[in-house]
C-alpha cells in the first residue's frame, strides 16, 4: 500500500457514515424481500422498514448538518481529476438517494392511506388518500432503490479499486 499518511474524516463522520450506510443498505434488502415474507408477519415488518426509514431521513439531516460542519480531508494525490469529479457526483446521487427513499416511501404510504409508524408514534397524515397518487410515489420508491442500489455499488467497487488497482486505502479514511 502506499506509505503517504492518509487524511481521516472526523470521528462524527466516520460514525454517520458506517450508521447510515449500515442502516440503508439493511432497508434495500429488506425492501426488495419485503413482498416475499409470509402474510402474518408483513404488517410488522412494514412497520419497521417504515421507522427505519424515518430514522435514515433523520439521521441524513443531521449527517449533512456535521458534513457542513465539519473539515472535509482533501483526496488522496493519487486520485485524479475525473475520479474526485465523479467521486463528488457519487457523493451527491448517495444523498439524494438517502432524503428521496424516505420522503417517497413516507409519501406514497400516506396518499394509500396508511399511517407511518416511528417506533410506535404515528407521524401526520397530511394528505388525502389518493391511490394515483400513491402510485407515483412507489414508482419514484422503488426506481430510487435499483438506481441507489447501483450508485452504493459503485461506491464500494470504487475503493476497491483505489485498494487493489491503485495501492492506496483509501478505506481508512472513513474507517
Amino acid at each position: 500500500m502506499n506509505s503517504e499518511q492518509i487524511k481521516k474524516y472526523n470521528f462524527s463522520m466516520r460514525i454517520m457514515h458506517w450508521i447510515v450506510g449500515i442502516f440503508v443498505i439493511v432497508q434495500l434488502a429488506g425492501g426488495f424481500f419485503m413482498k416475499d415474507i409470509e402474510l402474518s408477519l408483513q404488517p410488522s415488518i412494514y412497520s419497521l422498514h417504515k421507522s427505519i426509514g424515518v430514522l435514515i431521513g433523520l439521521l441524513c439531516i443531521v449527517r449533512i448538518a456535521n458534513r457542513l460542519n465539519s473539515s472535509i480531508p482533501s483526496p488522496h494525490q493519487s486520485i485524479s481529476s475525473f475520479e474526485r469529479f465523479t467521486s463528488r457526483i457519487g457523493v451527491f446521487l448517495l444523498y439524494a438517494g438517502m432524503f428521496v427513499m424516505p420522503i417517497s416511501g413516507y409519501l406514497m404510504s400516506i396518499y394509500y392511506g396508511y399511517q407511518v409508524l416511528f417506533f410506535g408514534i404515528g407521524l401526520p397524515l397530511i394528505v388525502e388518500t389518493n391511490n394515483e397518487i400513491a402510485s407515483i410515489f412507489s414508482k419514484i420508491h422503488s426506481t430510487t432503490a435499483i438506481i441507489f442500489l447501483g450508485i452504493i455499488s459503485l461506491h464500494f467497487l470504487s475503493t476497491i479499486k483505489h485498494i487493489l488497482v491503485d495501492k492506496v486505502n483509501i478505506l481508512k479514511r472513513i474507517t
